[in-house]
């Protein structure tokens, strides 16, 4: 199964000095010479994570993960390039939800749960 996030209108990127030390160094552990990093506090799942964004070579494409507040690694991220990318329930829910809108850029997330459930 998989789900769209949301990204909230004042979403605040946050630098790398302000992520939490617990994620930056469980990053770091994945992700040893990642450049380009900065941060959200997102909500998915109804659970607080910090969304980290960064590239491993610069002209690399970015790379999105979820992490935890804990730290802990949480789930990985696609950017949906393209109206068209976007799944037709996605658009049905933005449009049941409000009047106008306008998508600057979206990010398919994988349930982690979900997965891990229709594995076993």
């Amino acid at each position: 199964m998989l789900a769209l996030s949301s990204v909230s209108a004042n979403a605040e990127v946050l630098g790398k000095d302000a992520i939490p030390t617990q994620i930056l160094d469980q990053f770091y552990k994945r992700h040893p010479n990642a450049i380009d990093i900065s941060a959200e506090k997102k909500t998915h799942f109804k659970q607080a994570l910090y969304e980290i964004t960064f590239k491993e070579e610069k002209d690399k494409e970015k790379i999105i993960e979820l992490y935890r507040v804990n730290g802990r690694f949480f789930v990985n991220a696609e950017n949906v390039t393209g109206a068209n990318m976007m799944p037709a329930v996605a658009y049905d829910n933005l449009k049941a939800a409000f009047d106008t809108y306008t998508v600057k850029d979206a990010i398919l997330v994988v349930n982690p749960m979900v997965s891990v459930k229709n594995m076993i």
